[in-house]
Order: C-alpha cells, then structure tokens, then sequence
C-alpha cells in the first residue's frame, strides 16, 4: 500500500482519494470539512490545485449538468460530469497544449480501471461507465489536475 506522509500523519492511497472525493465538493455545502480536505491535500500533494468552486456549488436546474471541475497551476482544467453517473459521463476539458493528453480513472483501491485520450488542446469526450463496478473513482489528468466521480448502476 503506498502511503503518503506530512508532519507526522500518514495517509494511504484510499484516504487520499477520501480526501480528494471531499475536496471536490461545494466548499458552501460541504462547509469546513471541504476546506480542511483541500488544506490536508495540498500538504501531501507536490502540485497545488485550485478548486472551481464557480462550477462545484452552480445551481444548474438539471443536476445532470453538474460537474467538478478542477484547474491546476499548470493550466490544464476538466470536468467530469454528471458526478454521480451512471452509465455514460462527459468529459469536457481544456489544456495549454494540442497535443493532447490522457486521464486515468483509478478504483478506491488505485488500481487504474480506464484511460481516455483527449485530443487536442479543447474539446469533449463521453466515456461508457456501465463496464465499471459502482463505486467512487478518482480520476488524474497527466497526473496533475484530479478529481473524483461517484458510479452508480
């Protein structure tokens, strides 16, 4: 099991994608619990995220159009929606490349299930979830920008 240590607390890979599920969520919602998810995240982690919270608590009138969108400091941005899913989810991102590049959905236990190849600098890709266990899943961009999406079934 790969731990991840800060001060002196140590954190597994599933208390990490705990943490990541909690830090991706309305931080007006969520209230202090979200914020101390993101604090506790960017002391274990080497890149810094900034969290939308514009799109993490929209009111959007289909919660199906709700989505978590994560932008990190090298200015690549994703959404994953809708959060949760259930066979079918969208992935909507934008990089500072054309190139391209490649997200990796992990189980709670971090074994990689699914890699998506997102072509160009924008653009949106669906991805079948019914091939997936129902579950919570995290879900890392280059492994830079994640997040997490909840499959139902």
């Amino acid at each position: 099991m790969q731990r991840t240590s800060f001060g002196s607390s140590n954190f597994s890979t599933t208390q990490i994608s705990n943490l990541q599920s909690i830090a991706s969520q309305c931080a007006l919602s969520g209230g202090e619990s979200v914020l101390i998810a993101r604090d506790m995240l960017a002391l274990t982690q080497e890149a810094q995220f900034f969290y939308n919270d514009d799109i993490l608590c929209s009111t959007s009138p289909r919660p199906s159009e709700r989505s978590v969108g994560i932008a990190n400091a090298l200015g690549k941005t994703i959404a994953v929606f809708p959060n949760p899913a259930n066979n079918e989810v969208t992935i909507k991102y934008e990089l500072n490349n054309n190139t391209g590049s490649l997200i990796e959905f992990f189980n709670i236990n971090g074994h990689l299930e699914k890699q998506v190849s997102l072509v160009g600098a924008k653009g949106t890709v669906s991805m079948i979830t019914s091939n997936l266990a129902p579950g919570i899943y995290t879900y890392s961009l280059d492994g830079v920008a994640s997040g997490s999406v909840i499959i139902t079934h």
